[in-house]
């Protein structure tokens, strides 16, 4: 007779076409068996469950002992368990296990056999690099951890599992070095991914919207990785990483500022190279947010610090188009927007074309028939560039470089230095899990700088691990 456990399971996925149910009578136990047909490896099934239980010589007459019997002496699947909860059991059968019912118990026994098709790791598409490793993280959450596991070959190497979201039951992995990352910061991140409300969770995004402490901040306080290198050496550092099944990023924090100007190659190529690559993109940083918004104002308002050459091209320019330089950089803006965005959703083919289009054709029409000058062209082609060296931050850069128009056409100069000053007080009161964003600059820390703009050389480097952790500016609360 069959148990009001399964009863009650079985009822709730009669409908189910995916889940399969098998009963067998063995030694005059009544036994059952549910699996999901699509990730479920039919072969480890048979092999590793079906056959050792059909081949049984003996199973306790007693049946409380029956699945505990068979976890240990009968099934040869490295992963069992017995548990209690019909919640629990459903998670593990749609996570791809099997679970074995056993007659009028109250509790079910898992397999875990599952098998589903995945993409193999390749190259990443973002965080390109041109020396170094060529892996990146895959949608399958083990792949992802053992090609951590393989590079921090250490006993303080901490994965712990979470499920989060009350419909997706979404398997997170809160993953730290046990001896490197502060037992607060590990502690708030797990509070915080346990008690969120959501109820779907299907990329590491979301987890990151979660985690963010201060919702409101237009600054990154969490970083995102598809390398398992960065990854691992951030974790060396004492942060904390987030993982999630079915999404290839990592989220992990604290996250500085500076970061967006590291990367992989910094550390093949000699110091001085990797210097000259930072400051580069600390410039177009600057010029992709503010250069827009500044000529509109020196144009408006303080022409006379350009060249009398340059004055005279901005002078005829205004001359001969109807709209003021405001006007035609937001509307530059809008269509570099739109042909960027075409050219991410359409296919690659179509989305070359897109850009030649964009970039030959309606750039030279607008400036030959006179409705936009060239040197906003220019002005407007020169910031976007800048953009494209700093992808992390496009969004940022985005908002801001808008911001830097509105108040450049209203104030001038001075507003744009007022604006630039804001800013800079704001980006210096943020903090990423109680480490300020822009350490080691402000406040200065001597360790930290090591590894900042300049890299110092490797024999430095390796004199003492950095910890983002004991930064100065870096207090208890989290």
């Amino acid at each position: 007779m069959d148990s009001v456990f399964f009863y009650d399971f079985k009822e709730s996925l009669l409908d189910n076409e995916d889940v399969k149910f098998r009963h067998f009578c063995i030694f005059g136990h009544s036994i059952h068996l549910v699996f999901l047909d699509s990730m479920t490896s039919k072969t480890d099934l048979g092999h590793l469950v079906i056959r050792p239980m059909l081949s049984a010589t003996e199973l306790p007459e007693d049946e409380e002992m029956l699945l505990e019997y068979l976890e240990n002496s009968v099934i040869s699947a490295a992963d069992t368990k017995v548990i209690y909860d019909i919640e629990k059991a459903k998670q593990q059968l749609f996570g791809g296990c099997a679970l074995i019912f056993a007659g009028n118990l109250s509790k079910v026994l898992y397999a875990d056999i599952r098998m589903y098709p995945f993409r193999a790791v390749s190259s990443p598409d973002i965080e390109v690099s041109e020396y170094g490793s060529r892996e990146s993280f895959i949608e399958v959450l083990n792949v992802n951890i053992s090609m951590i596991t393989r590079r921090l070959k250490t006993d303080t190497l901490r994965f712990e599992n979470l499920n989060v979201g009350s419909t997706t039951n979404t398997r997170v992995v809160l993953c730290y070095l046990e001896d490197k990352a502060p037992k607060k910061l590990v502690d708030e991140m797990r509070k915080t991914l346990v008690s969120s409300n959501l109820s779907e969770i299907f990329e590491a995004g979301s987890l990151k919207e979660i985690l963010q402490k201060r919702e409101n901040t237009l600054y990154n306080t969490l970083g995102m990785t598809v390398r398992p290198d960065v990854l691992s050496s951030k974790l060396s550092e004492g942060r904390v990483a987030v993982m999630a099944e079915g999404s290839p990023e990592a989220v992990f924090a604290p996250y500085l500022l500076i970061e967006h100007l590291q990367t992989p190659d910094d550390y093949v190529n000699r110091p001085y190279f990797a210097l000259l690559t930072r400051t580069v993109k600390l410039i177009s940083i600057m010029l992709s947010i503010g250069l827009i918004g500044t000529y509109i104002a020196l144009a408006q308002y303080n022409p006379e610090v350009f060249p009398s050459s340059i004055i005279y091209s901005i002078m005829n320019s205004a001359v001969s188009t109807p709209f003021s330089a405001a006007t035609e950089s937001v509307f530059l803006l809008l269509l570099y927007e739109m042909m960027r965005e075409a050219g991410m959703r359409l296919p690659k083919s179509m989305g070359q074309s897109v850009s030649i289009v964009g970039s030959l054709v309606i750039g030279e029409a607008v400036v030959s028939a006179g409705l936009i000058g060239a040197p906003t062209v220019i002005v407007c082609a020169l910031s976007a560039i800048a953009s494209f060296i700093t992808p992390d931050l496009y969004n940022q850069t985005s908002v801001l470089r808008i911001l830097y128009i509105i108040v450049g056409t209203v104030s001038g100069i001075y507003g744009i230095a007022l604006l630039s000053v804001f800013l800079f007080v704001g980006l210096c009161s943020v903090k990423s899990f109680s480490v300020p964003i822009v350490s080691p600059f402000a406040p200065f820390d001597k360790k930290g700088i090591r590894d900042s703009l300049f890299r110092f050389n490797y024999k430095k480097l390796g004199k003492k691990t950095a910890d983002v952790n004991s930064f100065t500016g870096s207090d208890d609360e989290i």
